[in-house]
């Protein structure tokens, strides 16, 4: 059986955890495509071997939750998250201390 290792995932798809659990052992990236408008931070996979988690530019809303700020940073740490410089991704990013970089 073939290891996934990394996982685009249309915005189409209504359930991300079903899919990414299926593959979660391996899966060291995750790419939202462009289209998805909002993401549930604390639907997030938190394997241990995702580093990469991509968000596209049209995202508009991320709900964390109303976690803590500190409770995020934990969650992932060690996991870089990958945006569009400008983008409201960027300024989530930005406000919460997290590991990213503009692409």
């Amino acid at each position: 059986m073939q290891q996934i290792t990394s996982l685009e995932v249309p915005p189409s798809l209504i359930d991300v955890n079903g899919l990414i659990y299926e593959c979660s052992e391996n899966l060291t990236k995750l790419i939202f495509a462009e289209g998805f408008k909002k993401i549930l931070l604390c639907a997030l996979p938190h394997y241990k071997n995702l580093k990469e988690i991509y968000l596209p530019r049209s995202l508009e809303k991320i709900d964390d939750g109303d976690l803590y700020v500190d409770l995020i940073k934990t969650l992932f740490e060690g996991k870089t998250f990958y945006v569009h410089e400008g983008s409201y991704a960027e300024e989530y990013m930005k406000s919460k201390g997290l590991d990213h970089i503009c692409i």
